[in-house]
């Protein structure tokens, strides 16, 4: 682990571990970073089996109908191998016992990588190394590729896990109360508040008389909870020990002796015949308590000693009967024998003391002790290897585990790009096609141009007409119009142009009352309507209608004066203006209606402006309350409108239509 954040911290360029604590608190990124390459994920399937055996004989006792499911909690689940072989180990009993009631695992973890290990449940060879080949081939699918073998796990089986990314230290998402909880191989992680704070949610989420399977050399230690040990050598706890009967009740396992106890057997019987003052002392040693890993391999290096001692001493043996080294008398010899012979019997390891015979000459002792010393020195170590064994088979599943996370990222990344090719292939394609039809529109195009072009020239002959007629009429009035003057009524439309049309242009507004024999015109239009919004509001009762050519929404950053002085240029004075003339001049509030028309994006200008101008003037005639009786919003193209008041018709044409089109409305 130290190992492990130091090549983290030089990675990063940090100089210690309060820099990198620093780092992960203002990254948190690298907390998942962290717990992904520090947690870890060891194990494998149907790790320690003699726990499922148990948790066999438990389940029997469990009165559970076929409705209700038996609910069980794995957590932390690290790469999913625990619930799944907890999940395929009850299946096993159900398949025997069609009674058995129906099962849900939740497993749970906060490493999202083995999680997603887990959720797809494809397995290497060491996973199931402890599996027999009847439940690979039944609940398994080999997939051979060219670099590796996988196995993935049925359907059936995944189905039964449902998978939780939690930090169970803080709690736990289900508000479940679970039979069994298997919490193996965690509480050596967690200091003694934390210990204790995490064992009072695991009693909240399990039933009374519900299992707890911790690891094998871990224990609850504190007293302030309501667990029971009831079984020291798998570590399984019941909660609420008044439940402890069901479990001691089971039908206990069948145990035949092994033939270790037959041969010690024979040796006691043989020493207790032995009536020579040379066994009166023999008597058989203390078993020691294993308490944790160190006293195993403590007690299996002595044992080791003892029966390297064992061998010189029967090598000594071999010397006396082969040199015809007298003994005392003949009825030691056959005791001697008698205990030599059930020695042999036994396997070195045995626990009694090995029986020493008579001294033997020095030369022979010389010559075989320091060959019996060399053998023991070389067997010492053999604990220490597979201490050492062990620990690389770990480092090397670990590795095994980020290949098969690589290799999962290089095949999707495949696909990927599999994808984007055949995505951009079809785009190629599209592009290709958008292509050949837009030679065929600029051909198309091409035969317009020429009218089109005429047609712009006699226009721009037009209108430098109209600029010079306006600069004529321009001197002509300001000859009779007083400097700084200014009148709200300068954008009044009241006289007709030539076609006796009210034409309005841009901010600037009209009223026709058809009971006003003043104001009886009959028609308003409106050329080249572009961004800009087309109001007319309509009283069609009392006869009275208004129209106003807006441009902008608001001023903005344009100068206060211009609004005060041109208010039809912008929605929010013009339509409140236009409102309360109409209702000035005799209209209802209760029967004005409006038709709105504009709006288009073009390409000289931003699109925002006609999309603020169309949000603009529907949230001004809602505040007035105004309903909308016709609307021809947005496009791409400039608009010409004519509205017959006495006739109550709308005509619209688009720049590009040689036509005017009637609106129904």
């Amino acid at each position: 682990m130290i190992k492990r954040i130091k090549l983290r911290i030089a990675k990063l360029q940090l100089s210690n571990y309060q820099e990198y604590l620093e780092y992960i608190l203002n990254n948190p990124v690298e907390i998942d970073l962290f717990l992904d390459k520090f947690t870890i994920n060891y194990t494998y399937f149907f790790r320690n089996k003699d726990i499922y055996e148990e948790l066999g004989r438990y389940v029997s006792s469990l009165k559970k109908s076929q409705k209700n499911k038996l609910k069980i909690w794995s957590a932390p689940c690290a790469t999913g191998e625990e619930p799944y072989s907890i999940a395929i180990y009850l299946q096993e009993i159900k398949k025997k016992r069609p009674n058995f009631p129906d099962f849900r695992i939740i497993a749970s973890d906060i490493d999202t990588k083995a999680l997603s290990i887990a959720e797809k449940g494809v397995y290497g060879d060491y996973s199931l190394h402890a599996v027999s080949e009847e439940i690979k081939n039944r609940y398994f699918e080999k997939i051979e590729t060219k670099n590796y073998t996988r196995y993935a796990l049925s359907k059936k089986i995944k189905e039964k896990v449902e998978y939780l990314n939690e930090d169970i230290i803080e709690g736990h998402r289900k508000r479940l109360k679970y039979d069994i909880i298997f919490c193996r191989n965690f509480f050596i992680y967690l200091n003694r508040n934390a210990r204790d704070n995490f064992i009072a949610i695991l009693e909240d989420h399990l039933i009374e008389g519900g299992m707890l399977i911790i690891g094998k050399t871990e224990t609850l230690a504190s007293q302030n909870n309501d667990f029971e040990l009831i079984d020291a050598k798998t570590n399984f706890y019941i909660k609420n020990k008044d439940f402890i009967d069901r479990f001691l009740n089971l039908p206990k396992k069948k145990v035949t002796p092994k033939k270790d106890m037959q041969k010690k057997k024979v040796v006691r019987d043989v020493i207790k015949k032995s009536a020579t003052p040379q066994n009166e002392n023999l008597k058989p040693p203390k078993l020691s308590r294993i308490e944790s890993k160190e006293d195993y391999i403590k007690i299996r290096r002595k044992k080791n000693k003892k029966a390297k001692k064992h061998e010189v001493e029967q090598e000594n043996i071999s010397i006396i009967k082969k040199e015809k080294i007298p003994l005392s008398s003949q009825k030691e010899e056959k005791n001697e024998k008698d205990i030599v012979n059930a020695i042999e019997s036994i396997s070195p390891q045995s626990n009694f003391k090995s029986i020493s015979p008579k001294p033997v000459k020095q030369e022979h002792i010389d010559f075989i002790v320091p060959e019996k010393e060399e053998s023991i020195e070389e067997r010492l170590p053999i604990d220490e290897q597979k201490k050492f064994i062990t620990e690389q088979k770990e480092e090397l599943y670990l590795k095994e585990q980020e290949l098969d996370e690589k290799q999962r990222k290089i095949e999707f990344r495949e696909k990927l790009l599999e994808i984007r090719e055949k995505n951009i292939k079809k785009r190629i394609k599209e592009l290709n096609r958008r292509e050949k039809g837009l030679h065929t529109k600029m051909e198309q195009l091409d035969q317009l141009v020429k009218p089109l072009e005429k047609r712009a020239r006699e226009l721009n002959k037009r209108e430098e007409q109209l600029r010079k007629r306006e600069e004529v009429i321009k001197k002509f009035l300001d000859k009779d119009k007083p400097r700084n003057s200014f009148s709200l009524q300068s954008d009044f439309i009241g006289e007709p142009n030539s076609k006796n049309e009210l034409e309005i242009p841009e901010g600037h507004y009209s009223i026709i009352d058809l009971h006003n024999s003043k104001r009886r015109k009959k028609i308003f239009s409106i050329e080249e309507l572009g961004s800009g919004i087309a109001i007319i509001l309509r009283d069609l009762n009392n006869q009275i209608f208004a129209i106003s050519h807006i441009r902008y929404p608001d001023p903005k950053s344009v100068d206060e004066i211009l609004k005060i002085e041109h208010p039809h240029f912008f929605i929010d004075t013009s339509v409140d203006l236009l409102y309360k003339k109409m209702v000035k001049n005799g209209a209802k509030d209760d029967t004005i209606n409006a038709l709105i028309i504009g709006g288009a994006k073009l390409r000289d200008e931003e699109e925002s402006v006609s999309q603020e101008n169309i949000k603009s003037i529907k949230q001004e005639l809602f505040n007035l309350e105004i309903p909308i009786n016709y609307q021809e919003l947005g496009g791409i193209s400039k608009r010409s409108v004519k509205y017959n008041v006495q006739k109550n018709i709308l005509h619209i044409k688009k720049i590009w239509e040689q036509e005017f089109r009637k609106v129904k409305l």
